[in-house]
């Protein structure tokens, strides 16, 4: 994690957990809800305050 900004929110890995958490399966799923809690919450967000859509629009558009 050399070089990144810890105090800021990284919506492309957020995305990534979330994509996860919409389509892994059941331990996957209940795992990334668990640690996209745990990276948004520092930051003063939960994921009820946050669209889901949004992260799909910000994994669509960061895509390789």
């Amino acid at each position: 994690m050399a070089g990144q900004h810890k105090n800021k929110l990284n919506l492309d890995r957020l995305a990534k957990i979330w994509a996860l958490a919409e389509r892994g399966d059941a331990g996957e799923q209940a795992a990334a809800r668990n640690r996209a809690e745990a990276l948004v919450k520092p930051h003063g967000y939960t994921l009820a305050a946050l669209t889901c859509p949004a992260l799909r629009a910000v994994r669509n558009t960061t895509r390789p």
